[in-house]
C-alpha cells in the first residue's frame, strides 16, 4: 500500500541530488513519524535544500490553513544565530490583541502555523528560544500568551556543524532529535564532477504526495505494528552491550579495538525515553513497508538513532557491526577453512621455501602434492563464497524497507558479507598458495618475517668479521645484505657450528676470495646463495677437508677468477658441469690436490681463461673427457693434470 508510492517519491525527490539519497530517507521517515532529524556537517552541504524537498512528499490541506497561505507547503526555513528574537521565529506581537492587554504573536507563516521546519545552525539561538522550541517538539503545544495552541508540526529537521555544547541545559532538546545524521561533503570524483556540470537546481514535480489525513493515520496505525521476538531480542542485546562499555573495560577495549582507553573516554548513554522513541520510529518503518511487524533487518536504522557525537557514531557502528554478524551460521566453516589454509600455507613455506623466502631446488614429484592440496583449498573457498554469496541474494531480495540505504543493508548482512569476504580471502590465498608451488620465487613475506628476526646488522665485512669470529654469536642471526665483501671471512676458523650461513642473503656480494679457506668445519649447503654478483672466487673453498656440498645451481656468470677455488678440498665431489664460466680468466690450480672430485666438465665454455696452470694437478681420481673445451693455444697449461688420473690421457689441446 505505502512501499511502492515511498519508492517513487524517493527517486523523485532524489533527482539532481548527488550522494544524498540516503539523508533524504531518513528526512522522510522522520517526517512520516513525526520526529525530529538533526543533520550535523559542515555548511554547504545541501542539508536545507534536503529538507525541503522531502515536505514534497507530502500535500498538505487540512481544516487549520486556508490552501491559498499554503505556497511553501507549511514549510517554514529559518537560519539561528546568538541575535535571533522569537519574533522572527514565533510571529510578532499582535498589536491589537495587545491593546486588549492580551500578549499573542501573528504566528500566521511561522513555525507555530507550520507542518514542517528547518532551523539551521540550532544550538546558537537563545535559551528561550529553545525552551520554547523543546515544548513545541515534545508536546506539540505552542504557549501563546496564556492559552496553549496545538501544533500541526509533523517534521523538525535541524542542523548545525557542532554538536550541543555541555552543561548549557541542551541535553534535553538533542534527546529529542530521534534521528542524527552525519551529512559530508561530496566524496565521490564523478559526482563531484556531476555537480560542477549540473543546472542550477529546481524543485522537482512531486507527482505522489501523501495527504494530512493519510499522515494522520500513519501515526495512528503504527501503534498497531509489533516488534517480533528476534528484534526484541538483538534490540535488547544492543542495549547491554553499550552499558557495559561504562563499567567493563575489557569489553570496552575489545569492542573499540583499543589496548587501552582514552583517558577521557565517556561510554554512550540512551535513555529509557530514547529507546521507546527508537521503537516508534522502527514501526512506522515497518508500517511504510507494509508488513505487521519490525524485523531484524529494520534495525540497521539504530545506526542513524543511537549517536551523540562523532565517538559515539563510531562506537554504535562498531557494537552494531558486531552484534550483526555474530553467530553467522558459517562460523564453523570459514574456521575449519583457515585452519587448514594456515596449515598448508605453513607445510609449503617450510617445504618449499627457506626461511630467508628463498625457494628450494626440489624436483616436480615433490610439488605435486602441494599443488594438488592448494588447487582442491581453491576449490573449497570457491565453493563455499557460492554458497554463502546464494543465501547472501535470497535474503536481500526479502528485504522490504524503502529507508534502508546500501550502507545499512550491508550492516545488516554482515552475518553473510563478512564470511563472503572471508571464503573469498581464502580463495585468493589458495591461488596465491598454488602460485607459490607452481611459479617459486623469492617470497618477501617470508623474507620480511626472516628479516625481523634477525639482531645484527653489520655494514661491511670488518664488523662481519668481529660477529662471525665471535662464536656465541648464530650465523643466522646475522644480517649481511649490506655487504659485498666477504674475502677471508672464514679463513683459517674453528667455528664448529655453521648452521643459518645457508640463508644468508649474499645478492650484493662481489669478492669471496677464500672465504672459506682452511675452514676445516665447514660443510653446509650453501647451494641456494644467489651469488650472481661475485666476481672472484679465488681459494674460495681451499683445504676445507670436508666440504661436500652442491654447488651446481649458482649462477657464476659473472666470475672472472676462480684460481684454487677448490684447492685441497679433499672430499668435494659435487657436479658443476651446468655453470656459466663464461667470463672467468684464471682458472689455474682449481681442483689442484682436491683427492674426490671426478664430475663431467665438458660442456664448460673456457674459452677466456688465460691460465690453467696446475688445474687438476693432484687430483688423482679425476679422469673426465675435456675434448669440447676451446682452449686458446696462449693459454697457460702448465702443468695441468700433474700427478692426476689425466696424466697419461690429455686432451688433443693440452698437447702444445
Amino acid at each position: 500500500m505505502y512501499k511502492t508510492k515511498i519508492e517513487n517519491i524517493i527517486k523523485e525527490l532524489s533527482s539532481g541530488l548527488f550522494e544524498r539519497e540516503e539523508c533524504l530517507k531518513l528526512v522522510l521517515l522522520s517526517m512520516f513519524a513525526g520526529k525530529s532529524i538533526f543533520l550535523y556537517g559542515p555548511p554547504g552541504t545541501a542539508k536545507s535544500m534536503i529538507a525541503r524537498r522531502a515536505s514534497l512528499a507530502f500535500k498538505i490541506t487540512d481544516n487549520s490553513q486556508d490552501e491559498s497561505k499554503e505556497s511553501n507547503n507549511g514549510f517554514f526555513a529559518y537560519l539561528m544565530n546568538r541575535f535571533s528574537t522569537p519574533e522572527e521565529i514565533f510571529g510578532p506581537i499582535d498589536i491589537a490583541e495587545l491593546k486588549k492587554n492580551n500578549l499573542t504573536r501573528k504566528t500566521d507563516g511561522y513555525l507555530p502555523t507550520a507542518h514542517f521546519a528547518f532551523l539551521d545552525e540550532i544550538w546558537k539561538s537563545s535559551p528561550a528560544i529553545l525552551n520554547t522550541l523543546l515544548t513545541i517538539i515534545n508536546e506539540r503545544i505552542y504557549r501563546d500568551g496564556n492559552k496553549d495552541i496545538k501544533v500541526p508540526l509533523k517534521g523538525v529537521v535541524c542542523a548545525s556543524n557542532e554538536f550541543p555544547p555541555d552543561n548549557q541545559g541542551l541535553e534535553a532538546l538533542y534527546d529529542r532529535m530521534i534521528l542524527r545524521y552525519f551529512v559530508k561533503p561530496l566524496d565521490e570524483k564523478e559526482n563531484f564532477f556531476n555537480l560542477l556540470q549540473s543546472p542550477s537546481s529546481k524543485s522537482p514535480n512531486c507527482k505522489e504526495r501523501f495527504t494530512y489525513d493519510e499522515l494522520e493515520q500513519i501515526l495512528k496505525d503504527k501503534e498497531k505494528i509489533k516488534i517480533s521476538p528476534d528484534a526484541l531480542e538483538l534490540i535488547h542485546n544492543i542495549k547491554v552491550t553499550i552499558e557495559s562499555l561504562a563499567t567493563n573495560t575489557e569489553q570496552a577495549l575489545k569492542i573499540l579495538d583499543l589496548k587501552s582507553l582514552p583517558e577521557n573516554f565517556k561510554a554512550p548513554y540512551i535513555s529509557d525515553r530514547r529507546w521507546k522513541q527508537c521503537a516508534e520510529l522502527l514501526q512506522t518503518a515497518a508500517l511504510l513497508s507494509d508488513r505487521d511487524r519490525v524485523e531484524r533487518y529494520d534495525l540497521a536504522l539504530l545506526a542513524h538513532l543511537l549517536w551523540s557525537s562523532e565517538e559515539d557514531k563510531e562506537i554504535i557502528s562498531r557494537i552494531l557491526s558486531n552484534i550483526f554478524s555474530e553467530n553467522s551460521r558459517f562460523d564453523d566453516e570459514i574456521k575449519a577453512l583457515k585452519s587448514d589454509s594456515s596449515k598448508l600455507k605453513d607445510l609449503i613455506e617450510k617445504n618449499l621455501y627457506l626461511k630467508n623466502g628463498k625457494p628450494k631446488k626440489l624436483e616436480s614429484s615433490e610439488k605435486a602434492k602441494y599443488l594438488e592440496f592448494s588447487k582442491e583449498m581453491e576449490h573449497r573457498a570457491n565453493a563455499l563464497y557460492s554458497n554463502i554469496k546464494a543465501e547472501f541474494d535470497k535474503t536481500k531480495v526479502n528485504i522490504k524497507n524503502p529507508f534502508l540505504s546500501p550502507s545499512d543493508i550491508e550492516l545488516v548482512l554482515s552475518s553473510f558479507i563478512n564470511p563472503m569476504k572471508d571464503a573469498n580471502n581464502q580463495a585468493l590465498l589458495s591461488a596465491e598458495l598454488k602460485d607459490m608451488v607452481e611459479n617459486p620465487k623469492e617470497n618477501e613475506s617470508i623474507r620480511k618475517r626472516y628479516l625481523s628476526k634477525l639482531k645484527h646488522h653489520p655494514k661491511n665485512k670488518s664488523e662481519l668479521k668481529k660477529l662471525v669470529n665471535t662464536f656465541k654469536n648464530k650465523l643466522d642471526e646475522i644480517d649481511v645484505s649490506a655487504v659485498s665483501d666477504f674475502s677471508a671471512l672464514f679463513e683459517n676458523s674453528e667455528r664448529k657450528d655453521f648452521s643459518g650461513i645457508e640463508y644468508w642473503d649474499v645478492s650484493n656480494a662481489t669478492d669471496m676470495n677464500r672465504m672459506f679457506a682452511g675452514a676445516k668445519n665447514f660443510n653446509i649447503d650453501i647451494s641456494d646463495w644467489d651469488v650472481s654478483n661475485v666476481t672472484d672466487m679465488s681459494f674460495m673453498f681451499m683445504n676445507t677437508s670436508t666440504f661436500n656440498r652442491p654447488l651446481e645451481s649458482w649462477d657464476v656468470s659473472k666470475v672472472k677468477n676462480m684460481n684454487s677455488m677448490f684447492c685441497g678440498a679433499l672430499s668435494f665431489n659435487r657436479p658443476l658441469n651446468k655453470w656459466n664460466v663464461s667470463n672467468v680468466a684464471n682458472m689455474s690450480s682449481m681442483f689442484m690436490g682436491a683427492a674426490q672430485f671426478n664430475q663431467p666438465l665438458n660442456s664448460w665454455n673456457v674459452s677466456n681463461v688465460k691460465d690453467m696452470e696446475s688445474m687438476f694437478c693432484k687430483a688423482k681420481v679425476f679422469n673426465q673427457p675435456l675434448d669440447r673445451w676451446k682452449v686458446s693455444n696462449k693459454t697457460n697449461v702448465k702443468s695441468m693434470f700433474s700427478y692426476s688420473a689425466m696424466n697419461n690421457h690429455r686432451p688433443r689441446w693440452c698437447n702444445y
